[in-house]
């Protein structure tokens, strides 16, 4: 590191005062140093920052300052002190500003119905600090190609001739910067692994974003911010509404849905008892379904059932439905639906207007 260098290293400008260069020093090694960012960047850019206050400090101020007006005294050399640990006095500033990572959190109906902890994590990527992500230092050097001409010979035919032409080593600008040492020329800091466990609450829905304070989940960069994304799961039996109502449909055996027996129908809580009623198709399990947006209530799940008859029956079951039927038609108890009875009367008026009507052809 040479003297433009150190000045470079710690932000200030050759005419800087002692002071000025002291205080420039005594902030970076605060910022700097290894209790505030572990790791090997942060050593290494604390040997950078001792190295380049110690090349100013050693150098000779005639090189560095104007000549001193006739009669006057010359300015005592700088004190000799060693900047192996960082000045006693108040706790160094505070960090940089959490950091804000977006991801979409997969949950399935009961996680998100019920609430759910989830432990994410990932890593966390910035610019390199001592080149500002540029991957070179903020300073020049003369192209030792063509010595800050931007121009150089090159061979021309069989070696006889040689013709001038831009610098291919610098472009022509006759400049050349410095690979930065911290992030070997990258611009990129090292990645840094974060970890982060959060509290989901019940009644999440597809879409909404939820935003979680990571001032615990520090990676090296400073605190992170989540912002999660939720990203509901499709399930096997349930289907959610955009409107919050939960619904099923539950296939039942035909004959239990006549017979109006109790069937067990799933719900997010576990299975819940259903009394069938005949020539009901659709039910209403009451705060059964998903949590509404107001705090404390669940919505209700609606049910469907399908019943479901045997394609084919078998001699048993035929000699039932041939005795129901029977018993069903000759029974005072059991009368025929109004409506039966209704369609009967309406077919036996057509059928005689019918005959009627073949007698006159």
């Amino acid at each position: 590191m040479d003297i433009e260098d150190a000045y470079v290293e710690l932000g200030v400008q050759r005419t800087a005062s002692e002071q000025e260069v002291k205080a420039a020093w005594r902030k970076l090694v605060s910022q700097w140093h290894p209790d505030r960012h572990p790791g090997p960047m942060a050593v290494a850019r604390m040997q950078r920052i001792n190295l380049a206050y110690q090349l100013i400090r050693d150098q000779d101020p005639a090189e560095d300052a104007p000549a001193p007006p006739p009669q006057a005294s010359p300015r005592p050399p700088p004190q000799a002190e060693p900047p192996a640990a960082p000045p006693a006095g108040p706790p160094p500033p505070p960090g940089p500003p959490p950091r804000a990572v977006r991801r979409s959190v997969k949950l399935t109906l009961e996680e998100a119905a019920l609430g759910c902890t989830r432990l994410l994590s990932g890593f966390l990527s910035s610019t390199c600090e001592p080149c500002d992500g540029r991957g070179v230092l903020r300073h020049t050097h003369d192209c030792s190609n063509c010595n800050g001409t931007g121009t150089a010979r090159a061979p021309g035919w069989v070696g006889l001739f040689s013709l001038p032409g831009e610098c291919t080593a610098c472009n022509g600008s006759g400049k050349t910067r410095v690979p930065c040492a911290a992030c070997q020329g990258t611009g990129k800091a090292a990645s840094l692994p974060w970890r982060l466990t959060v509290r989901i609450p019940a009644g999440a829905r597809q879409g909404d974003v939820l935003h979680a304070d990571g001032s615990q989940a520090r990676a090296g960069h400073g605190a992170v911010t989540l912002d999660m994304t939720i990203d509901l799961l499709p399930h096997p039996l349930f289907k959610l509404d955009d409107d919050g109502l939960l619904h099923i449909k539950v296939p039942i055996d035909g004959f239990g849905w006549m017979a109006q027996r109790a069937v067990d129908i799933p719900t997010l809580d576990g299975l819940r008892t259903l009394r069938l009623v005949r020539e009901q198709l659709h039910y209403r399990l009451p705060a059964a379904g998903y949590p509404s947006r107001k705090p404390g209530l669940r919505g209700d799940l609606a049910v469907e059932v399908e019943p479901i008859f045997p394609a084919r029956l078998s001699s048993e079951q035929q000699r039932l439905l041939d005795q129901l039927m029977a018993a069903s038609a000759g029974s005072d108890e059991t009368a025929p639906d109004p409506r039966l009875a209704q369609w009967k009367k309406d077919l036996q008026a057509w059928q005689r207007k019918h005959q009627q009507q073949q007698r006159k052809r």
